[in-house]
């Protein structure tokens, strides 16, 4: 669901890029046929979906919503002085495992390489 919601988001950023193009990356111009050439425009698609995808995967890690990210809490980076000389921890809430994980999962649903028939459970 989010890989999907990631996709139209990588689309819909691309469509606002190219709004006066003749080229515009609407959803309509594009069918498997199309994805099967290697051009210019399908290596951009295929680069703007991906980078939704880590975009929406890695901020729904953020927000705590998906368990397999890592990072639960966030922890303290550095400290500051307040306005009455203390320290006090200034949190982050960034995380590389967020990232990581997003990069990762995007990999396993988008990389064309990795494109594998499985039948039954068996990949076949």
């Amino acid at each position: 669901l989010l890989v999907g919601k990631g996709t139209n988001d990588g689309l819909a950023h691309c469509e606002r890029q190219f709004v006066h193009e003749r080229w515009n990356c609407s959803n309509n111009n594009f069918s498997n046929k199309l994805f099967k050439r290697r051009t210019p425009e399908t290596a951009y698609v295929n680069a703007i979906s991906s980078a939704g995808v880590i975009n929406k995967l890695s901020i729904e890690c953020d927000r705590g919503v998906l368990n397999s990210c890592g990072c639960r809490t966030a922890t303290p980076h550095r400290r500051i002085r307040s306005k009455n000389d203390e320290e006090e921890p200034v949190y982050w809430s960034y995380c590389k495992d967020h990232l990581k994980y997003a990069i990762r999962t995007t990999r396993i649903f988008l990389d064309p390489s990795r494109e594998e028939t499985y039948i039954d459970g068996k990949k076949r």
